[in-house]
């Protein structure tokens, strides 16, 4: 992924802009049990985008580094958002188009719940190419209701939001 924003650890919260493309993002009130969950991490970032159009998206991210990080390992949506009263519908991989040649895989799902349907995408950016927990994970939690239906929310996601974070990515194999 490549972005023009520093999403390091030391950068974070400062460098991520409220102000993408469209998207105006407002901070939400820190929730005490992102710090029990997450160990006190180093970065805690809780954001809602609104688009003009009335489009809201959730942005979530959570930094550690050490062995404090593995805790965002455990902590993903897939198993929180029951915990808070939702039912995971779908859950698995998915390849995000961000209006390049190569399309972000991430982490996929959509939920359902008495407010209706989300999706929701989750994936990891490290401080290093060397992928060392010790200086530095971050988890990043991207979530939006479902207007029409699920593939149009995921789409929007990676072409309308996303893509205002990672204009472009580069070639690589998971395995």
């Amino acid at each position: 992924m490549l972005t023009p924003f520093d999403l390091t650890l030391r950068a974070l919260p400062a460098s991520l802009p409220h102000d993408l493309g469209r998207w105006h993002g407002v901070d939400r009130t820190h929730d005490p049990a992102v710090d029990r969950w997450f160990r006190d991490p180093e970065v805690a970032i809780e954001r809602t985008y609104h688009r003009p159009d009335g489009e809201v998206v959730w942005l979530s991210a959570f930094g550690n580094r050490g062995a404090r990080s593995f805790h965002l390992f455990e902590h993903t949506p897939d198993t929180c958002y029951p915990l808070g009263g939702w039912n995971i519908d779908h859950l698995g991989l998915a390849r995000v188009p961000l209006g390049g040649a190569i399309p972000l895989t991430v982490n996929h799902g959509i939920a359902s719940g008495v407010e209706g349907q989300l999706v929701f995408v989750y994936f990891y950016v490290w401080d290093t190419p060397a992928r060392d927990a010790a200086r530095g994970v971050l988890s990043v939690r991207i979530a939006a209701p479902v207007r029409d239906n699920a593939a149009a929310t995921l789409s929007m996601l990676g072409r309308d939001f996303l893509a205002q974070i990672f204009p472009s990515t580069l070639g690589w194999s998971r395995f």
